[in-house]
């Protein structure tokens, strides 16, 4: 399953950061945790904090996104959609997701803290 492409850049401000704009120490081991995983699985590791969402793919997403923790990202010049997991060797999660999107999709790999975090602000303006 490939893993690599380009998405348009925008901050979406700090994550998980405690005042004075430092992050927490959960934040900075599952920002390397995310790392590591995408150098294992050979795919693109993609801070959510400068990454510009796709407020449609959001929308229509949003059960999907929280009953399988995922970030749609957008879609691709070939048709398919860029998705953030935390853990790109879910296989089989992988591959529901992909069937429920009813898309090939594009792994990239984010902090499960970032991931989370932007669920759980999901509803919030």
């Amino acid at each position: 399953m490939p893993c690599a492409v380009k998405t348009e850049h925008r901050n979406l401000g700090q994550t998980d950061a405690k005042p004075g704009g430092r992050e927490t120490r959960e934040t900075q081991v599952s920002m390397k945790r995310a790392k590591e995983l995408a150098q294992r699985y050979d795919c693109e590791f993609v801070d959510l904090r400068q990454v510009a969402l796709s407020p449609e793919h959001i929308r229509s997403s949003k059960e999907l996104m929280l009953l399988y923790n995922f970030v749609p990202l957008g879609p691709t010049p070939d048709g398919r959609i860029a998705i953030a997991v935390g853990n790109p060797s879910q296989l089989m999660l992988i591959d529901e997701i992909s069937s429920q999107l009813g898309k090939s999709v594009i792994i990239k790999v984010a902090s499960i803290a970032q991931i989370k975090q932007l669920l759980n602000n999901i509803d919030k303006p």
